[in-house]
């Protein structure tokens, strides 16, 4: 893979880990203070370590529309 590629594949990682933190970690600390758990924290709890696979990480929300 020439280095474009790489660059692209970094890119994609970075913007993937971007997306983990949802809001950003000042979002993050606003539920911890509210005695929450984000998501994700709540979906690691739920089910065995390594099981979750997300699908979409980077599908935003559709405006207008529920679900």
């Amino acid at each position: 893979m020439g280095g474009q590629g790489k660059g692209r594949i970094q890119q994609l990682r970075e913007v993937k880990e971007k997306a983990k933190l949802g809001g950003g970690p000042d979002k993050i600390e606003e539920v911890h203070n509210a005695g929450k758990l984000t998501a994700r924290e709540r979906i690691d709890k739920l089910l065995d370590p390594g099981s979750f696979v997300e699908l979409n990480m980077l599908l935003g929300h559709a405006g207008g529309l529920n679900g």
